[in-house]
């Protein structure tokens, strides 16, 4: 057995030549100024170890490494691994280094990187097959990019400071996926891979955004932002961390559905925006729960998705160009502030549930050109007034068309006769009939015009409508007949008896025997 250092023209390589016993070779403590190159006549037949070693650059490139390989405590500039094969595990242990660490075009058995300071560069791995990799305990990284890539075993980032971003394109994982603790100060994007078992995202402090976009999630995606962990003294640490600023869904398939858990407490950051953009790819059923966000966004045509939002918090919620096809629960849906507002733009609701909601406390609703006759209200407060329009006049006061709001409360009137709301019905009857009083009188007719009869008929017939409030009021009606049969006994009195005179009296005896004389409520006939 023969190992040498050779150390020429920066170049440092390791030579172990088999003869056919075991052995362990390790380098403690040596300070070189070259790289230290395994290429393709390199051949590591045993466990290596390079501990407190620096190095300039590490360099794998058309290797074959057949035994465990480890790097603990060592500096160096960047580790760029190329076209290599791994048999057993590749260790990077409690390291510095300045670039970060790159691995391309190459086979793993596993790699754990754990306990490494990165100054100024990033962890890319780009067309790599791996079993178990793991990252713990990173700190400066700035990005963390897997490209084209294949794992057979699960992949874990636990508490990764990352300073940059994290891009998963176009890789497979199957085995789980989990991203715990620490922190990512841009973004974080899934686009066009698949997950096959679990996909866990705890406790990670946002930055920017998260977005999901043609991915397939085979088991359940898990977001959550309060996670547990067991320190060394058995006792039970809570780790809160503050969600994303926005989120985006565009084209996934959560065929284990997907749940986002936030934290509704008021010191914890809101969500900016949240976009669902639905189409034929977007299935699953997709959950968010205790969530504070200023905009949720549902665009696109929900066929076979199911979206839940339970104890949202929302300045703003637009369905916007949106059709379900599928099933929508809005459950318990409260007010960020008193300028929050709800929205329908151009939707169909198509079999929408709606629990536990009170549009009185929203500052609008507003239904524009959409379809809402199949919704499903339970124990849910309709507002006074459903607008049609999100614009103001001059003095801040919403414009409302009266022809499109008639269609709204028509709806509305039948959906509430569908769920057998004898009281809403009605409510909603009255607010159309006004409403088409309205625009009645809005549209501007003259009177040589054909149709001013049928408009002054059409004025009649509401106004009788009305005298009661399409139903809803009796003091009113009671009121004018009891004025009305005032008014025409007086006429039939004046009519009848030649002796009712009009003067202009101040003796309040007059009056007196007025009264006396017609003012009897009874008149009783005697029939003997």
């Amino acid at each position: 057995m023969e190992k040498k250092i050779i150390t020429a023209d920066n170049l440092l390589e390791l030579i172990d030549r088999h003869d056919g016993a075991t052995h362990f070779f390790e380098l403690v403590e040596t300070r070189v100024s070259g790289k230290l190159t395994f290429g393709p006549s390199i051949r590591v037949r045993h466990k290596v170890t390079f501990v407190g070693c620096d190095f300039e650059n590490i360099e794998f490139s058309n290797a074959e490494i057949n035994h465990e390989l480890t790097f603990h405590k060592c500096n160096m500039i960047d580790v760029n691994v190329n076209s290599s094969k791994f048999a057993k595990p590749l260790i990077i242990n409690t390291c510095n280094t300045q670039k970060g660490l790159n691995f391309e075009n190459s086979s793993f058995h596993s790699v754990n990187l754990e306990s490494l300071h990165i100054e100024a560069g990033e962890i890319k791995v780009v067309k790599v097959e791996s079993g178990f990799f793991n990252c713990n305990t990173i700190v400066g990284s700035n990005g963390i990019e897997i490209l084209k890539s294949n794992f057979s075993d699960e992949v874990r980032f636990l508490n990764v400071q990352n300073n940059g971003h994290y891009y998963f394109t176009d890789s497979n994982f199957k085995g789980g996926l989990r991203i715990w603790a620490g922190k990512v100060n841009s973004v974080m994007i899934f686009n066009n891979g698949t997950f096959e078992k679990y996909f866990i995202i705890e406790g990670v402090k946002f930055g920017k955004s998260l977005s999901f976009n043609g991915v397939t999630i085979k088991s359940e995606a898990k977001i959550s932002f309060s996670s547990t962990a067991s320190k060394r003294d058995d006792s039970i640490e809570t780790i809160e961390s503050d969600p994303p600023e926005e989120i985006n869904l565009w084209n996934s398939k959560f065929e284990g559905g997907f749940r986002y858990e936030g934290i509704a407490k008021p010191e914890h950051r809101r969500v900016k925006k949240v976009s669902v953009h639905c189409s034929q790819n977007l299935t699953g059923e997709m959950s968010f729960t205790s969530m504070k966000t200023d905009t949720f966004l549902l665009k696109g045509a929900n066929y076979s998705g199911r979206i839940i939002l339970h104890d949202v918090a929302v300045k703003e919620l637009q369905l916007k160009d949106f059709a379900n096809y599928s099933k929508l629960q809005l459950h318990n849906i409260t007010p960020l502030d008193q300028e929050s507002t709800i929205s329908f733009d151009r939707s169909v609701l198509g079999s929408t549930s709606l629990f536990d909601i009170d549009f009185k406390k929203f500052k609008n609703l507003v239904i524009t050109d959409s379809q809402v006759l199949e919704i499903v209200p339970t124990n849910v407060v309709w507002t006074d007034n459903v607008f049609t329009s999100n614009e103001a006049d001059e003095k801040g006061n919403p414009i409302l068309n009266s022809t499109k709001a008639r269609e709204n409360y028509r709806q509305l009137k039948l959906v509430m006769q569908k769920q057998g709301d004898s009281v809403q019905f009605l409510e909603f009857e009255r607010r159309e009939w006004q409403e088409f009083r309205n625009s009645i009188m809005q549209t501007h007719w003259k009177w040589w015009h054909l149709s001013w009869w049928k408009r002054c008929n059409d004025r009649f017939i509401l106004w009788t409508n009305g005298s009661n409030n399409f139903g809803l009021n009796w003091v009113k009606p009671l009121s004018l007949y009891l004025i009305s049969t005032f008014v025409f006994y007086v006429l039939i009195l004046f009519c009848l008896d030649e002796e009712v005179t009009f003067c202009c009296t101040s003796e309040f005896m007059d009056f007196l025997a007025f009264l006396k004389r017609y003012g009897l409520p009874f008149i009783y006939i005697s029939t003997s």
